[in-house]
């Protein structure tokens, strides 16, 4: 038997509402050099039953004989995956019929990128239009700060560069485990985001997401501050919410978070030219972006923002246009 270009894995437990629905939208790819690797982690339900059902040769099947729980099924998968490439795959999502032709076609062109993702159409108990992430390394990892910036069954991944990485997905970080095990990736190799939406990704209260969020938010902080502390700097869970608002855009219009913004994007320029942690001039760029996106935000405090602004070091960073400097003077000056 020949080597298929992708490994699908998708682990099951208890997923029979949704099953077939993901099945089917693996086996009807456009492309088809692909193993549908498909883990029953000790389903109860008629997960197995349901599995049964198809004879397409491309299915692997494998039973385990009690509940291992994700991460474990996860790195087993991932041991019994033979594709140069493999996707993950959940068992209540969808996937777009052109996501593996264009993860195939994105990571033969481009060889030094590890982990590829894509934008998803969340569905189910959601409604809303598409999440888009960022696409560029440099970017993703800067978001990867306060948040994971890959949708985790979107993904795909180089088996080759993978198994460098021990270990793959760590059970001491349960329900961010993706959250984590991305990051790492990011740390040592290229990872990139399609700028198109190639899973609808199903929301409802079974979803893991869902079911254990204080666990994730507290192994997330985990994981954020051991990207700051690798960046250089020591940061407070305060720094940490603070970080977060500012790139989400949900700034607070006051004097202290207008000064409480300039101090930690200054010392988080400063502390990554120390450790060259991220790109240096990807980061002085983004961050006077950043500084930039929040001084003008807060010109409702008057010439206040101005001087705050104008007296940063990140301002050198950022070059702003004439018509953008009095824009920016006169939205102060009207709010004086």
């Amino acid at each position: 038997m020949s080597t298929p270009a992708i490994s699908v894995l998708m682990p099951v437990y208890n997923g029979a509402s949704y099953l077939a629905s993901a099945i089917d939208s693996i086996l009807g790819q456009t492309f088809t050099d692909f193993e549908l690797v498909i883990i029953n982690d000790g389903s109860t339900d008629n997960s197995e039953e349901i599995i049964k059902r198809y004879k397409d040769p491309r299915i692997r099947y494998v039973n385990n004989e009690v509940n291992l729980k994700l991460i474990a099924t996860l790195n087993k998968g991932i041991a019994l995956c033979n594709g140069k490439y493999i996707a993950r795959m959940d068992a209540d999502d969808i996937s777009e019929p052109d996501r593996f032709l264009l993860q195939h076609t994105f990571m033969e062109s481009h060889p030094e990128v590890a982990l590829c993702g894509s934008w998803f159409q969340p569905i189910g108990a959601i409604s809303a239009g598409p999440v888009k992430y960022t696409g560029s390394h440099d970017a993703i990892m800067m978001k990867m700060l306060y948040q994971c910036h890959f949708c985790h069954p979107s993904v795909i991944w180089r088996k080759a560069m993978i198994e460098t990485m021990d270990p793959w997905f760590d059970a001491s970080f349960i329900h961010a485990e993706d959250y984590e095990f991305f990051s790492r990736i990011g740390e040592k190799f290229k990872v990139a985001n399609i700028q198109q939406v190639l899973l609808h990704y199903r929301y409802h209260a079974g979803s893991v997401s869902v079911q254990n969020k204080s666990t994730q938010v507290n192994n997330s902080i985990v994981i954020k501050k051991r990207m700051f502390g690798k960046m250089g700097l020591k940061a407070t869970e305060a720094d940490l919410l603070l970080y977060q608002s500012i790139e989400q855009h949900e700034y607070v219009k006051s004097l202290d978070y207008l000064q409480r913004s300039h101090a930690l994007l200054e010392k988080m320029c400063e502390a990554n030219n120390h450790s060259n942690y991220f790109n240096q001039q990807f980061v002085k760029k983004y961050l006077a972006q950043l500084w930039f996106n929040v001084a003008y935000n807060l010109t409702g405090l008057g010439f206040v923002t101005i001087e705050t602004y104008s007296s940063s070091n990140l301002a050198m960073h950022i070059k702003l246009s004439a018509a953008e400097w009095f824009k920016f003077r006169i939205k102060a000056f009207l709010k004086k």
